[in-house]
């Protein structure tokens, strides 16, 4: 006997991230698919909230300091490979190509990707991370040049 675990919509949904919404036409990099978006916090400030009136113990603000210091890393590192990905789509253009994506290349990139992997982050949530980013600079490098996402 099998039972549906198919959540039922009701009254107020189960805390937690939001589940991730199917790709948006209208919204090439992705920003509406976003699982647990910036505005989550905020969202769960009522509740399931792990904030209690106790303050912020030091070791905490500490981590999440290195932690705020490394998004700005991975940001920064991100807009580096998107600039790149435009520099890969003005040269594809150049050759006459007429499509950026090359499946072989994001092959190669994902195997890379996991090979360096050394954890804790588990492969596949790594590996579905570089798709997305690759989707995202795919989408940029094909509208900013004027070539085809696909081939």
């Amino acid at each position: 006997m099998t039972t549906d675990r198919t959540p039922r919509p009701g009254p107020n949904p189960p805390p937690g991230p939001a589940a991730a919404s199917p790709p948006d036409p209208s919204d090439p990099l992705g920003a509406t698919a976003v699982v647990g978006s910036a505005a989550e916090p905020q969202a769960m400030g009522q509740a399931g909230s792990a904030r209690s009136e106790a303050p912020e113990p030091p070791e905490l603000r500490r981590l999440r300091r290195r932690i705020d210091a490394l998004d700005r890393r991975i940001v920064a590192l991100l807009n580096e490979r998107a600039k790149l990905a435009l520099a890969v789509g003005q040269a594809k253009r150049a050759a006459g190509w007429r499509a950026v994506r090359d499946l072989e290349r994001e092959r190669d990139v994902l195997d890379r990707v996991a090979a360096a992997n050394t954890g804790p982050l588990p492969e596949a949530a790594l590996l579905a991370v570089y798709r997305r980013v690759i989707a995202a600079t795919r989408a940029l490098e094909a509208r900013r040049n004027g070539l085809d996402e696909e081939a």
